[in-house]
């Protein structure tokens, strides 16, 4: 393999970690894997297809980490050296055409060189044509990327191998927060997943849906995108700062105690970690959800490794037919069809039909869903937000809000807990058990978190 080639292939590598655009993805995931030079570069191909194929996202830590339960040794050096190659969508294209051409060109010889050797000995020349004329009919389809029919076998051979490699690593594929009450209520976010979180006003929906953000920015290193059809810019950045610093949202109002320099010191350092997060938020009114799309797709071009959509909320776009449970139906089957796209789980947050609150057990079930039908069908999650101590003042529950998980397409639903302190999710304290319904009455011991929601929120102003 000459140098050009090579160089070629270090390019296009090194723009696949560092910016996993669509076209550097499709541009590189074109090329057959044999075609990179062996060694180094061959296991980041197979590193970045695993990735992809498993529903993980692509970034320097996860290739790392791909890399290292696949027996690679100190790649984080030959990687960072890669990442500094990286060039523009605009190179991307003409560099994969190359590699393709010159690997094609090889197969093409190296096809010829075997037919040869095979008619050496062969007297007859129709015989000889029909060989060769089978050779170049391999040539011509050797570079065909549409996959044909998969044998179940082998499939299921290759879920096999994965399961041992997640046995032995202990790594699994998808996206997990590191907040063990939201990582059990959701489960694995996979790409491709529409994941619909519901509840009433005032439960927490974009709070939650802010805390899965920032963590899974953390932990994965993806790029996030927040469309705000409820809140504004402004007042999605006071809910993330606050919550960076540990502080109720009311802190950066407070003048007095702003003028704490412990306060304002927590405040600031807060700033320079969010700072430093891949979050992008965009105001948007009176937006129709094919255009919502639009503006995503368009997003995701321009950026490297979106990751992440949130969409706040279904109920506040505007659709263009009267039919309210079609033009849900509409939207949601859109957004599906987008998270498969673009390879990365959408969280879409939904109100819940005002009928609950006539109910005496206020928890929300599938049929609280406003057109619940429309959005069931498509979601792969549906997770509810129940927090009793909205609707009953001395509440056992406390500050504990329940994650009620509807519907989970893989796997079992399985339900949460998840502390809301000063307007914050937080885990619940190991030692915490739910209250155990006694006579139509909960009861248990009390808590810290069973204190009024104004005190704890002072005396979490007051942790310094």
């Amino acid at each position: 393999m000459n140098a050009e080639i090579l160089g070629y292939q270090k390019h296009l590598l090194g723009s696949a970690i560092s910016r996993f655009t669509l076209l550097a993805r499709e541009s590189v995931l074109s090329i057959p894997v044999d075609a990179f030079a062996p060694g180094f570069l061959r296991q980041v191909r197979i590193s970045l297809e695993y990735l992809t194929s498993h529903e993980t996202p692509v970034t320097p830590n996860t290739v790392h980490q791909n890399l290292v339960a696949a027996g690679a040794v100190n790649p984080a050096d030959h990687l960072k050296n890669l990442v500094d190659m990286a060039v523009s969508d605009a190179n991307v294209v003409s560099f994969a055409k190359k590699v393709r051409d010159w690997h094609n060109c090889h197969e093409a010889v190296h096809i010829m060189q075997t037919a040869m050797r095979e008619i050496e000995g062969i007297s007859d020349g129709t015989e000889a044509l029909e060989l060769l004329i089978k050779r170049i009919k391999k040539i011509r389809t050797s570079d065909s990327r549409t996959s044909g029919p998969v044998r179940l076998g082998d499939t299921t051979r290759r879920v096999l191998e994965d399961t041992k490699r997640r046995r032995e690593t202990g790594v699994v594929e998808g996206y997990q927060t590191g907040v063990k009450g939201i990582d059990t209520a959701f489960g694995r976010m996979m790409a491709g997943d529409l994941i619909v979180v519901a509840a009433r006003p005032g439960m927490g929906k974009t709070e939650l849906a802010l805390t899965i953000t920032k963590s899974l920015c953390k932990n994965m290193g993806i790029v996030s995108y927040i469309a705000n059809l409820e809140m504004t810019d402004i007042q999605i950045g006071e809910r993330v700062l606050s919550s960076e610093s540990g502080l109720s949202v009311d802190t950066l109002d407070d003048i007095e105690l702003l003028r704490n320099d412990i306060i304002m010191q927590k405040i600031e350092s807060a700033a320079n970690d969010i700072d430093a997060l891949p979050i992008y938020t965009q105001d948007l009114c009176g937006v129709t959800p094919a255009q919502m799309c639009e503006r995503v797709e368009r997003f995701a071009e321009q950026v490297g490794n979106l990751g992440l959509v949130v969409i706040d909320h279904l109920g506040l776009f505007t659709f263009e037919t009267a039919n309210r449970a079609q033009a849900v139906g509409d939207a949601t089957q859109l957004f599906k069809n987008l998270a498969k796209r673009l390879g990365i789980p959408i969280v879409l947050l939904s109100q819940l039909n005002r009928g609950l609150e006539q109910r005496e057990n206020k928890r929300p079930t599938l049929s609280d869903l406003r057109e619940s039908g429309a959005i069931e069908q498509d979601a792969d999650k549906i997770v509810f937000i129940y927090r009793d101590s909205y609707y009953h003042d001395n509440s056992p529950w406390g500050s504990v809000s329940e994650l009620i998980n509807g519907k989970r397409r893989r796997g079992e639903a399985e339900s949460s807990f998840i502390d809301f302190v000063s307007g914050h999710f937080v885990d619940v304290p190991d030692t915490f058990s739910p209250p155990v319904e006694k006579d139509g009455h909960s009861s248990r011991r009390p808590r810290f978190s069973d204190l009024p929601n104004s005190l704890l929120e002072r005396m979490g102003h007051h942790e310094y």
